[in-house]
């Protein structure tokens, strides 16, 4: 009998495959071949572990095609193994994560092999690319973002992996990555039937990526897969792994005792808090770990989020990992939404981080109905977004909110113009109004709108930030069309001023909350928002040592040489304060804000 590899259909002779021309092949070594499995006829071998054989079915009427993951022979005799195959089934379909691979039916062959159908994926497994060398430490980031946000759901869930590595880390070919082979992995009690296999003392998992704690036999958490994570990442960064040894016994005692060599010793290019990340995932305690996936991906988004085009390139010829957002900032899941409504990019859970600026126009928030516009303000132009990291998947959960049609502009003397109304005229609300969404307000300043003042604006924000707290300090900011000589013309639509800054008090033991405000002015208005679910850990950077005319300086110092306005970004770079100078049509330059 020979099998037709792309759909399954037999035929008697060698040959080509009447249906859809592929080279027959002989199936007479794997009985599978050609067969009915459930409601899939089974055309190749895909892949082959210690936990089974995978192959490729295909349903004949619709073409739809599945992975079927099947126990090898004589493993149906054997318990454990038998109860960890079911374990992954089990697993898989209580977590429920886009960034796990999918387990759509389970049940018995003949012979009494169970197996699992699972989705279909094109790509590769992470360790093929690895295999060509270190991987770009933006898109890097990216991937192991989106695994520590599958990872969450599991460990959300009482469920800890027990085997992550490279090989069950699949990139599909849109490059995103699907978490494979939960085989091993530890269920609560009241959900798993392997009490051999999920005792301690068993040595379970890859030693390569073992955690200490698994190298001596010990009960294991969620701080087990942090230190695989950690390994991986590591491995994917410098293409090689942090403990080599030519015995297992040697390998283990490496991860128990043997601290890893810097990654920046062996990739110069990373950013030293990159490689904190790195280290710390690492470390053999368990408590000194992250604590979570979720603070893993946080730190790893901080320590990325200002990373250029260069460091995200394609791994696949499928498609590419692009940067999102104005600091190229790798995008993850928030943790209060994903596991509802896993990857919802555009609309809900997974969404982009961009620096404040104001992109465009827009009337809704997360699909609510924005208030009306208050009396003599139009409040729809100018969409402000309130980022720059929240978590969920670097997460920067993206807030936007609306402007009225023209803002408030600083003079360099601070002054109002003669004869314009006073802050709260026109009858804008003098104190914030509540929308159940946000906290807002949009006050009539009356000031120099073709000169508005960059340095000052920072006292401004201060200022308007006490409506809502008494402690917020800058966290990040951005002024659009700003001249050499520090002012900006507000009577542009396209330039505008905003910030963002957190108040400590407001954040203290929460992640997500009404913690920060954002801030922008445009025209004659400035209009203030505080979200009732903003990310309260963003580092407070407060205003800048440098006046603007000293980042023009140093920029130029630097070789920057356009004339023209430019986009001013202060935010939080690697590990300190920093300008970044952009212009329209590409190219820039970033000074460290050390005045």
């Amino acid at each position: 009998m020979f099998v037709c590899p792309e759909c399954g259909s037999s035929q008697e002779a060698p040959g080509f495959c009447t249906q859809d021309g592929a080279q027959c092949v002989d199936g007479s070594e794997n009985r599978l071949l050609g067969q009915l499995v459930g409601r899939y006829r089974v055309a190749r071998m895909i892949g082959k572990g210690g936990m089974g054989e995978v192959y490729l079915g295909v349903q004949p009427d619709i073409g739809s095609r599945v992975a079927i993951k099947v126990l090898p022979p004589g493993g149906a005799e054997n318990r454990v193994l038998v109860d960890r195959f079911f374990a992954e089934a089990r697993a898989v379909n209580l977590i429920r994560h886009e960034g796990i691979v999918n387990v759509l039916d389970l049940s018995t062959l003949p012979d009494g092999r169970p197996y699992i159908v699972m989705e279909f994926l094109e790509g590769a497994p992470l360790s093929s690319f690895i295999d060509h060398g270190a991987l770009a430490l933006g898109t890097l980031a990216s991937l192991v973002i989106d695994v520590a946000s599958a990872l969450t759901a599991a460990h959300e869930h009482g469920i800890v992996h027990r085997d992550l590595k490279p090989d069950n880390v699949y990139v599909t070919a849109a490059g995103r990555p699907k978490v494979l082979d939960f085989g091993i992995a530890k269920l609560r009690p009241e959900l798993s039937a392997m009490e051999v296999a999920t005792q301690t003392g068993a040595l379970l998992g890859t030693p390569h990526y073992m955690s200490p704690e698994q190298a001596l036999g010990r009960a294991v958490d969620q701080r087990s897969d942090i230190y695989s994570l950690g390994v991986i990442l590591f491995e994917a960064a410098t293409a090689r792994r942090p403990f080599e040894a030519d015995s297992l016994f040697e390998l283990l005692r490496h991860h128990v005792d043997t601290p890893p060599p810097s990654p920046l010793s062996l990739r110069p290019d990373m950013p030293a808090a990159y490689a904190d990340v790195i280290l710390r995932a690492l470390a053999k305690d368990p408590a000194a770990r992250f604590q979570s996936a979720d603070e893993l991906a946080r730190a790893l988004h901080e320590a990325a989020r200002n990373f250029d085009e260069s460091a995200y390139v394609s791994l696949s010829r499928y498609a590419s990992l692009p940067p999102s957002g104005a600091q190229h900032t790798p995008r993850f899941s928030s943790p209060s939404v994903t596991h509802q409504s896993p990857r919802a990019d555009p609309g809900s859970g997974r969404v982009s981080a961009v620096a404040p600026t104001a992109p465009g126009v827009g009337t809704t928030i997360g699909g609510a109905a924005l208030p009306p516009p208050t009396s003599g303000v139009r409040l729809w132009p100018i969409l402000v977004v309130l980022s720059v990291v929240v978590l969920g998947g670097s997460a920067f959960v993206v807030f936007v909110f609306v402007l009225g049609q023209r803002g408030l502009a600083i003079s360099d003397s601070q002054a109002p113009v003669p004869g314009a109304p006073p802050p709260g005229a026109s009858g804008l609300p003098a104190s914030p109004s509540d929308n159940g969404l946000m906290k807002y307000r949009t006050t009539a300043g009356g000031w120099n709108q073709k000169r508005f003042a960059i340095d000052p604006s920072f006292e401004l924000g201060k200022k308007e930030s006490k409506q809502y707290f008494s402690d917020a300090e800058v966290v990040s900011f951005m002024a659009v069309g700003v001249t050499a000589d520090g002012y900006v013309d507000l009577t542009e639509s396209k330039n505008n001023v905003s910030m963002t800054l957190r108040s400590p008090t407001a954040s203290a033991g929460k992640q997500m909350g009404s913690c920060m405000v954002s801030i922008a002015m445009s025209g004659e208005y400035l209009t203030s928002a505080v979200l009732n679910s903003a990310p309260c850990y963003q580092k407070l950077i407060g205003p800048p040592k440098c006046k603007v005319e000293q980042v023009f300086k140093k920029a130029r110092a630097a070789g920057f040489k356009h004339d023209g306005p430019v986009t001013l970004t202060y935010t939080q770079y690697s590990s300190s304060p920093a300008w970044q100078v952009e212009v329209k049509s590409g190219g820039g330059q970033m000074v460290p804000d050390d005045c």
